[in-house]
């Protein structure tokens, strides 16, 4: 029985003083978080009233991000440029694509012109023979062997290229 009322003794005294102890407790925290708001008020007053460390990070704060603004700009505008270059070489490798179906072109005209010249044994002037008709009409005949038979150079419009705006 003895040992019952030594182990309840003690059972209350430890139930009495940790309550005392956590309260105690409570109220340092307490004062630690007090303590530490108003050391984060001090430094963010010492940030907003002239801190000359704080003042010189602020400043260059400022100036990465304007560098950082201009430094964007500056790449939207040179993927414009490049879009329009882009469109320029594409209009002008359109054109040369077609400057070289016209030399191709060119090149068949001739070698016709040529091939014709050398059977021929050079040009000869074909006066068109005229026949009168039954109703006193004239007809004229043409040979196919005179040069008006060839067909002539394919001619170049300027419809055919395009020029590409400069002021785009």
């Amino acid at each position: 029985m003895r040992a019952i009322i030594v182990g309840l003794t003690l059972l209350l005294t430890t139930s009495l003083i940790s309550p005392a102890s956590l309260a105690q407790s409570k109220k340092e925290l307490a004062a630690q978080n007090a303590e530490l708001v108003q050391r984060l008020e001090r430094l963010e007053g010492r940030l907003l009233t002239g801190d000359p460390a704080a003042e010189a990070l602020m400043s260059r704060m400022d100036a990465i991000e304007t560098s950082n603004r201009n430094l964007t700009g500056e790449v939207e505008r040179l993927r414009f440029e490049r879009d329009n270059l882009r469109a320029e070489v594409k209009a002008l490798a359109d054109d040369v694509r077609t400057l070289q179906e016209q030399a191709t072109k060119f090149n068949i005209h001739l070698d016709a012109v040529e091939l014709v010249a050398q059977q021929g044994g050079g040009v000869r002037s074909y006066a068109p023979r005229t026949y009168g008709g039954e109703t006193g009409q004239s007809q004229t005949y043409v040979s196919p062997d005179q040069p008006q038979a060839i067909p002539g150079p394919p001619s170049l419009s300027e419809a055919s290229f395009r020029i590409p705006n400069a002021s785009a």
